[in-house]
């Protein structure tokens, strides 16, 4: 207990983060499309994932493995949501994705990509844009 990978997978969203309602924005925005949820707010030192999903299936393609970050901006004037996506955030999420795929679904050589939902606005009037394949 509390090692160093410890899992702090959690199965449904926290409601500590102010940006909490974005996520629940961004897994129903990817629900809506047929994906299923596996993770939320995936934690263990040094990285975080907000969503982990899985894709449906295609014809002759397995299902993949998409660790989704959210980001939130209420206005243009903070700067664009996809902006705050920095290469030290990508390289968080891109251990925690690793650790995810090793421990918890015991797949390394699961199909897997790292993708962003950028909520723009307020929890009553907002706007969804989904970036595949960001790293």
């Amino acid at each position: 207990m509390g090692g160093r990978d410890e899992d702090r997978s959690r199965p449904e969203l926290t409601t500590r983060q102010p940006s909490h309602w974005a996520e629940r924005v961004a897994r129903d925005f990817l629900e809506r499309r047929g994906w299923r949820t596996l993770a939320a707010n995936y934690r263990l030192r040094g990285g975080e994932i907000d969503l982990v999903m899985q894709t449906p299936g295609a014809e002759h393609e397995a299902p993949v493995v998409v660790f989704v970050e959210v980001k939130q901006r209420a206005d243009a004037a903070h700067g664009h949501a996809a902006e705050a996506v920095s290469r030290r955030k990508l390289a968080k999420i891109r251990l925690a994705a690793n650790h995810y795929l090793a421990f918890k679904l015991r797949q390394v050589d699961a199909r897997a990509r790292i993708d962003a939902v950028l909520v723009a606005g307020t929890e009553a009037r907002h706007e969804v844009t989904h970036l595949e394949e960001i790293a």
